[in-house]
């Protein structure tokens, strides 16, 4: 790598440094994805900032480069917690670790929800995306529903009859679309599953 390249990759680096810019941007991920951890943020900036430097020459939109990166890796963190499902904290005895922090979990828990909630609140089709809005805040509250409940629910908010059958099916369409939408929002998962 030529001293030329790293030193203008090095300016704009300072240059962004000098203006404030990764604060501002830990800032602006912050209000992005509300609930995420201020940790998770500051480690996407810096993501960015690594990203920048390992590509080796000066960008033409730098600003635009280290925020586009920075909040596809909050996206990919966000998804991958979504697919996860955050186990209880235990020791090897399984029982319940008390160095757990409870207080983290429940806030990546919240900014998880409302980053799958803002994929699903995009859909043109009003029966699915009620439907699995319902099934979502069920199952964040701890209450799975059964395809008859779905579908009284539904009925309610509606105003319309709903079968249960009709509640199952547009809850399994729903989930399976919700499943897709997070494979293609992170490519790293579908090479972890393969």
């Amino acid at each position: 790598m030529s001293t030329k390249i790293e030193s203008s990759v090095a300016a704009q680096c300072e240059e962004l440094l000098r203006e404030h810019f990764p604060d501002g941007l830990v800032r602006t991920l912050g209000r992005t994805f509300p609930g995420s951890r201020q940790d998770d943020c500051e480690d996407a900036t810096s993501e960015a900032f690594a990203k920048m430097i390992r590509k080796g020459r000066a960008l033409e939109n730098p600003r635009g480069y280290v925020t586009t990166v920075a909040m596809n890796e909050m996206r990919r963190v966000l998804v991958k917690a979504a697919r996860e499902q955050l186990p209880e904290s235990q020791d090897e005895e399984g029982k319940a670790d008390a160095w757990a922090d409870p207080t983290a979990e429940e806030a990546i828990g919240e900014a998880v929800f409302r980053f799958v909630r803002g994929i699903v609140e995009k859909w043109e089709s009003r029966n699915l995306r009620l439907a699995t809005l319902v099934v979502l805040e069920a199952g964040k509250l701890g209450e799975p529903l059964s395809s008859a409940e779905l579908a009284e629910e539904l009925e309610h908010q509606l105003g319309d009859d709903v079968s249960p059958d009709t509640a199952r099916q547009w809850r399994k369409r729903g989930l399976d679309r919700l499943r897709e939408q997070l494979h293609a929002a992170d490519p790293s998962i579908a090479k972890e599953r393969r």
